[in-house]
């Protein structure tokens, strides 16, 4: 007599609550409105073996403990109207190989952040721009999910450090991005006007950075305010540099960057 046989026979007591977990794990890796008492999922909750997204929304670890579900699908399904965006959107996009730690999703509410192996859900409260953000509808695990264009992924990564990247990173995201086409100075430098002065500077200092040459209409915005915003990237690290033109204080200067970053002049 096999192990499955002694369970259905009652010869094996198994807890109700370890029996609803089974059930949910091979239900999973998303649950809908479970068929569950509400004291079973909160206390598998607290236990951190199943994950609440939304009211009435459940992502289920599998049987080792892994969530096999990625970050933005999780992030879709906390706030199904938002979207991602900053450097997670860009990494979808293939402008970078690295994988972020933290993924910024646009939300029209606030929600707690979200653990997704070793990536974080942050989600960033903006209501208007969830109605009005210029997005395309991709699937992540049969999960539709809205992630910003690459243009406006890259602005907001600008005017949101702590989901962007280090400078040399973001210099490289914009080499990959004008010679794939996926980013045109143009379009950038529009979105930036509507970005506020800090994302001119910051998009100037980097422009400048991999063509050489100031671009003309981002120096103009940079004399409306004579204080210094930073380009440091999200781990904080320390702006010592300054960039006077730009009135930028960031990492290192332009040319010590652009030689860590690896880029060619495209200019």
């Amino acid at each position: 007599m096999n192990l499955n046989t002694l369970f259905k026979e009652g010869a094996i007591w198994v807890p109700k609550t370890e029996q609803a977990y089974a059930w949910l794990v091979s239900n999973g890796p998303v649950v809908v409105d479970p068929d569950l008492p509400a004291w079973m999922l909160t206390k598998l909750t607290k236990e951190g073996r199943l994950l609440r997204l939304r009211r009435g929304v459940y992502a289920v670890p599998d049987a080792s403990g892994r969530l096999d579900l990625p970050a933005i699908a999780v992030g879709a399904l906390v706030e199904p109207k938002g979207h991602v965006s900053f450097y997670a959107a860009l990494a979808h996009w293939g402008l970078t190989d690295q994988d972020p730690r933290r993924v910024g999703f646009v939300s029209a509410a606030r929600h707690s952040p979200v653990k997704v192996g070793p990536q974080t859900v942050v989600f960033v409260p903006r209501p208007g721009d969830v109605r009005r953000a210029d997005t395309a509808e991709v699937v992540a695990a049969g999960t539709r999910v809205r992630v910003a264009v690459p243009g406006k992924a890259f602005l907001d990564a600008l005017t949101s450090p702590r989901l962007g990247a280090a400078p040399a990173e973001l210099l490289r995201v914009l080499d990959s991005g004008l010679l794939s086409g996926k980013l045109t100075e143009q379009d950038l430098v529009s979105r930036s006007a509507r970005g506020g002065v800090a994302a001119s500077r910051r998009l100037g200092v980097l422009l400048e950075a991999l063509t050489g040459r100031p671009h003309p209409e981002l120096l103009k915005r940079v004399r409306s305010s004579h204080a210094y915003v930073s380009l440091a990237g999200p781990e904080g690290a320390a702006a010592k540099e300054r960039v006077p033109t730009w009135l930028v204080e960031t990492v290192a200067s332009p040319d010590r960057i652009r030689a860590a970053a690896g880029v060619g002049d495209i200019g």
